[in-house]
């Protein structure tokens, strides 16, 4: 996760809203699966010795029975999580919660940040990677790859989002989660900093071929911070879906305690026009792990194999970001990700 802290004060998050609580039950949206951690932070490799982060989980276009999960492994440096590495491993669709231990990096380099992944099903040309380039900015590039295991082109990334994208003041963008709503039409969410904002909340862009980006709305913002809920402090990270008419934000929030601690939550919001109104679910946060002590962050969700998974980063809580150590959970989703709203 990228951020520069901006301490705003907390408040309790409202009885009976999270999903995650302490008893598990019918009502139960989101429950872990018993093998958690799936990928653990380690060293070795180096690479991966603070902090798993950022999945992305789809299909190989080559093998139906093959599941290949991205993600983002930190490494660890005088106590802290430095750089970014994007990596991959596999597992076999018919058992989609047991992952290779054998991790291949994707990106090699300075600090990269996965954003998004797209399937042969929503892009002309195989899989596509977008990220951010540099720890927090400024650009957001994307490269490609025909099935997932041939390298990813061109090096560097060619890059799709840059300041110019931001409202006035912008300096830098992050956060580009894509969805492809018709054959020939994306539209995706991001966050900005400027000098006086820090992940305040998500604007929108649209593409007609998922490279060109157009920020829509004026550069303003769709959905915002709002003090003394789940969501009163950063919009780190989202995924965007287009379901039933309708598109679905799935936000990782942070809510401020002070400078240095916080607790991450889950917060899904909705809308039948991407410039609004955007509607909190009556159920945020629709993840929370703070009753066991713990929070996620970077929650996202697949189909696989007809069943849906989510899979969000973990570590006890409240939050000192950059001293943590975050693996790499998987959910049952009872249901659908509609069933959220």
């Amino acid at each position: 996760m990228r951020f520069k802290r901006s301490g705003r004060l907390y408040m309790p998050e409202s009885n009976g809203v999270g999903l995650m609580g302490a008893a598990f039950g019918a009502a139960c949206l989101v429950s872990p699966i018993a093998n958690n951690p799936i990928i653990a932070h380690q060293d070795p490799p180096f690479w991966l010795g603070a902090q798993v982060q950022q999945p992305f989980v789809k299909t190989d276009p080559n093998d139906a029975s093959r599941q290949i999960l991205s993600f983002v492994g930190m490494q660890l440096s005088g106590g802290f999580a430095i750089g970014g590495t994007p990596a991959r491993t596999t597992a076999l669709t018919a058992s989609p919660t047991i992952w290779n231990q054998n991790f291949v990096t994707l990106i090699n380099g300075e600090s990269k940040f996965l954003d998004s992944v797209l399937s042969p099903d929503e892009t002309p040309d195989g899989l596509w990677w977008y990220y951010v380039s540099t720890n927090g900015g400024p650009t957001i590039e994307l490269r490609k790859s025909a099935d997932g295991f041939a390298p990813l082109t061109p090096d560097p990334g060619t890059v799709v989002l840059d300041t110019t994208n931001g409202p006035a003041g912008c300096t830098s963008v992050t956060s580009l989660s894509v969805c492809r709503v018709l054959p020939n039409y994306w539209v995706g969410v991001f966050n900005y900093r400027s000098g006086t904002e820090t992940l305040p909340g998500l604007l929108w862009c649209d593409s007609p071929d998922g490279v060109v980006w157009t920020t829509r709305n004026g550069a303003n913002k769709i959905i915002s911070t709002v003090p003394n809920t789940t969501y009163s402090t950063f919009y780190e990270s989202q995924q965007l879906l287009f379901m039933g008419g309708k598109f679905l934000a799935i936000c990782s929030n942070y809510s401020a305690i002070n400078l240095t601690q916080g607790w991450w939550t889950t917060n899904v919001f909705s809308a039948t026009d991407m410039n609004g109104p955007w509607t909190p679910s009556a159920k945020n946060p629709v993840v929370s792990l703070r009753s066991r002590g713990l929070q996620n962050a970077n929650f996202n969700q697949f189909n696989i194999g007809g069943k849906w998974y989510g899979f969000a980063q973990v570590c006890p809580g409240p939050d000192n970001y950059g001293t943590q150590r975050w693996d790499l959970w998987q959910f049952n989703v009872n249901g659908t990700p509609l069933d959220m709203i």
